[in-house]
């Protein structure tokens, strides 16, 4: 993806999640969102937790990685 589109689509995809963090991440990621029922994740998902990480590959792209648990 386009490093400078990752946080305009990761707001686009969870409208309902707070903004991506740096400070949390996957070692080697930028950014990262997890999410639950209670931390943004949309109605009707069919997981309970959803990761996402954002690694910025070079200056023009970024790499977007994501797992999503039940429990």
């Amino acid at each position: 993806m386009p490093r400078a589109a990752a946080r305009d689509w990761l707001r686009r995809t969870y409208p309902e999640a707070p903004p991506p963090e740096t400070e949390f991440c996957d070692d080697d990621a930028d950014l990262c969102l997890e999410l639950s029922y209670l931390r943004g994740l949309p109605e009707g998902v069919g997981a309970d937790v959803v990761q996402v990480n954002v690694t910025h590959e070079d200056a023009g792209t970024a790499l977007v990685d994501s797992a999503a648990f039940t429990t």
